[in-house]
């Protein structure tokens, strides 16, 4: 997890025991996602909905929305 006031927020979804996939929030309120295998990128940022993004994280779209709160 981790928060950067430019850069945005970006979270760590733990998918099975090789994979995480990590969800991020720029500054423009854009999310995307990247993909780990083994704790190698497999992925670049690959832009996402909101809808997808809650659906990643477990989460309503209210609560995505609050979790990633940019100040």
């Amino acid at each position: 997890m981790g928060e950067h006031k430019r850069q945005g927020k970006t979270f760590f979804v733990t998918v099975d025991a090789h994979m995480q996939v990590a969800i991020h929030r720029a500054p423009s309120g854009h999310f995307s996602y990247i993909i780990y295998y083994d704790g190698r990128q497999t992925t670049g940022a690959l832009r996402i909905t909101q809808a997808h993004a809650a659906d990643k994280l477990g989460l309503t779209l209210p609560e995505l929305l609050e979790k990633f709160k940019l100040d």
